[in-house]
């Protein structure tokens, strides 16, 4: 009887939701350079398309470095290719489903006129609007490549962020390359859960862990 309460709370642990995060709904123009000081294009994001519809982040404060891109009049010799200057967008959310917007940019000289001045909206599944700020990325001269953590950390130092409350040290990259951002998610799920079982198993005592481990070994697949 002992055995199946021991088990039984050890299921209904695993069964439980984990820590829930923030997930952020993006346009299609935005490629996304950087989060939390990780670059987005090698390291933290390689295995994420540049422009992905959603990213899943962690609870708190979150920083994203993107830049909006859209083609005009594709496949014409008349074409043209809008690209803004990064973008650098703090907030700080819990648990929430998060959208991001921007003006439709129907046209090139609207993009033009929108670059001169920026402006994005941030709204929760109510329609609320999340406190935000979105702030140019001050670059380092020409380059073909940028380091985005650098860039971000100089802006940091400069606007006298604290950046101890950012969540780059809860975002472990995974190991496998070509992963889609669902797996990874389902990766830090697994995660959490072994760390709660671990902590239970920890809690026992001898007697508890023999009979769990002796359940455990009668079902392994």
């Amino acid at each position: 009887m002992k055995k199946r309460i021991i088990t039984c709370s050890l299921l209904s642990l695993l069964s439980l939701p984990v820590a829930a995060d923030v997930k952020l709904e993006l346009p299609k123009e935005v490629s996304i350079l950087s989060i939390n000081g990780e670059d987005g294009r090698s390291g933290l994001l390689s295995f994420v398309s540049s422009h992905p519809d959603q990213i899943t982040l962690p609870n708190g404060q979150n920083q994203i470095v993107y830049e909006i891109q859209k083609i005009y009049n594709k496949g014409s010799s008349q074409g043209k290719k809008y690209r803004s200057a990064p973008q650098v967008l703090s907030f700080n959310s819990v648990d929430e489903k998060l959208t991001m917007t921007i003006p439709p940019l129907a046209s090139y000289e609207s993009a033009q006129k929108f670059d001169k001045s920026i402006s994005i909206s941030l709204k929760n599944t109510s329609g609320a609007s999340i406190d935000y700020t979105n702030e140019k990325l001050p670059l380092d001269g020409f380059s073909l490549s940028r380091n985005y953590a650098n860039l971000l950390a100089s802006y940091n130092q400069s606007k006298n962020i604290n950046t101890a409350n950012i969540n780059a040290n809860n975002i472990n990259p995974p190991t496998q390359k070509n992963i889609t951002s669902s797996n990874y998610h389902e990766q830090q799920t697994s995660s959490s859960k072994l760390i709660t079982l671990k902590n239970v198993y920890n809690q026992m005592s001898e007697e508890e862990k023999q009979e769990f481990l002796s359940w455990a070994i009668k079902n392994i697949n």
